[in-house]
This record gives C-alpha cells, sequence and structure tokens, in this order.
C-alpha cells in the first residue's frame, strides 16, 4: 500500500482519512469501499509498525482472520496494480504525478474533477481470491 500512498500523498495527521477518501476516487465511492480500504490502510500500518496484523481481526476465529488478510492483501495488489497501469497509460496523469508538486496540485482540484479526469475505476468490492 506504500506505492499507492505515493500517488495518494495523504497528509500528516489525517493519513488514514485522506488515503480512503482519495482511493474512493479512483475507485468507487461507496461505503463498502471506504471499509476495505480503511482495512487494507491498517493492515499495512500495523505491519509497518512491526505489529501483529492478527490484531485488526482478534474478534474473528483464526482460519476467518486469515481468509480476510489474504483477500485484503490479494485487493491491494490490485490496486496498485490499478493505480499504477492507469497513471501509466496516460501522458496526462504522468504529468499530474511527476513531482511532489503536481501531485499535491492534482489533489487540491475538487472530487468530482478529480472522478472526472480518472474515468474508469476499480471495484474492489468485486475482487475475491479464491482459497484453495
Amino acid at each position: 500500500m506504500r506505492s499507492v500512498e505515493a500517488i495518494i500523498k495523504p497528509d500528516i495527521g489525517t493519513t488514514k482519512r485522506q488515503f480512503i477518501h482519495r482511493c474512493k476516487l479512483l475507485t468507487s465511492v461507496n461505503e463498502v469501499h471506504s471499509s476495505i480500504l480503511g482495512e487494507l490502510y491498517d493492515l499495512r500500518s500495523l505491519t509497518e509498525h512491526m505489529n501483529d496484523w492478527k490484531m485488526l481481526y482478534e474478534n474473528l476465529p483464526e482460519g476467518e482472520a486469515e481468509e480476510i488478510a489474504e483477500l485484503r492483501t490479494y485487493q491491494a495488489e490490485k490496486l496498485a496494480g490499478y493505480v499504477y497501469g492507469r497513471m501509466l497509460s496516460d501522458t496526462i496523469f504522468l504529468e499530474n504525478f511527476k513531482s511532489d508538486e503536481t501531485i499535491n496540485n492534482f489533489w487540491k482540484q475538487r472530487d468530482d474533477e478529480i472522478i472526472s479526469q480518472w474515468g474508469k475505476t476499480i471495484k474492489l468490492d468485486k475482487i475475491f481470491f479464491n482459497f484453495v
């Protein structure tokens, strides 16, 4: 998720909230995505800070927690691939994301402008992992 954060470029102090909000603009603005993106952020944060990722799912049976974490990992991979694929496929996006200044300017736009420019979206809630 660090790779997506580089594009989302959330401000310190509002990182999780902005991560969720900005990712929703590039995926789909719905509450299911809010939940998935929040979990993706929390899993990344727990792992980065050397905490047990299972803390996020401590109220679930271990097998179920592992399945959800595997699904979230798969969704994170698909999200990163989608964001970078979309960004690298269009010279306009390459210009918008070439420096901290251009990234900041991109995110200063109104939400509807960002959604309109980005166009095609990915539905994280429709991405499933077939468990064997």
